[in-house]
């Protein structure tokens, strides 16, 4: 299965369509705020720094 940030980066009209009003970034791979998932799993990141 392809990540969904790959396909995003895939499709320009997707991407600009998250822009606004989402401030969706491709260029950014940090998350803003820290993520806890419910389980209580460790999380990893989804778009590991390249």
């Amino acid at each position: 299965m392809e990540s969904l940030i790959a396909a995003v980066r895939e499709q320009d009209e997707a991407a600009r369509f998250l822009v606004w009003p989402g401030d969706f970034d491709l260029d950014r791979g940090d998350h803003v705020e820290e993520v806890h998932l419910a389980s209580g799993a460790t999380s990893r990141s989804a778009c590991p720094s390249s």
